[in-house]
């Protein structure tokens, strides 16, 4: 199939599209700006700017325990945009929910075990992966969200010191790697 025929800016054709594919080699001949509000945080992004208005949109959020993230929109949910680049990894004692801004993680379990790590929900964390560590002898239980499953089950264990536990979302369900 042959490229579309360029169109120009003006000529009202292509909407927004347009204008941006027209004009891409003059936009990112250099640095692009894009807006900073530290008012758009983590908790209210959506309800400020409903992902389905802003599908393939990108905006700075103020994540207050990682700094500036920059969010984009699949046009159902905002996700951090870096997700398959970066790794966060965080050790947690005790109890935890994992969050939406904790992309690929790694997490470490430390002190005290038995205690539960729950998942967020699914269609949040769509093409995630997240691997679990136990740094001391006991169980700990990675319990999904809801009614979502791992490889069929509510919960999956590590009962091992040391031991492993990859998983993947697929934005309906959790599997085991």
């Amino acid at each position: 199939m042959a490229r579309p025929t360029k169109q120009t800016p003006s000529a009202g054709t292509e909407g927004w599209d347009s204008i941006i594919d027209d004009m891409l080699d003059l936009i990112l001949s250099a640095p692009f700006p894009i807006h900073e509000n530290s008012g758009i945080t983590e908790a209210n992004l959506q309800a400020n700017f409903p992902a389905a208005s802003y599908d393939r949109c990108m905006v700075w959020v103020n994540h207050t325990v990682y700094g500036y993230t920059l969010y984009r929109s699949d046009g159902a949910n905002w996700h951090p945009f870096d997700q398959a680049i970066r790794r966060v990894s965080r050790t947690v004692t005790g109890t935890a929910t994992l969050t939406t801004a904790e992309t690929s993680s790694i997490i470490f379990a430390a002190g005290s075990l038995p205690y539960t790590i729950n998942l967020p929900l699914a269609s949040t964390v769509k093409g995630r992966s997240f691997m679990f560590k136990t740094l001391v002898t006991g169980t700990l239980t990675i319990d999904a969200n809801g009614a979502e499953t791992i490889d069929g089950a509510l919960t999956q264990t590590i009962t091992a010191q040391y031991g492993v536990l990859r998983l993947y979302c697929d934005g309906t369900t959790w599997y085991v790697l």
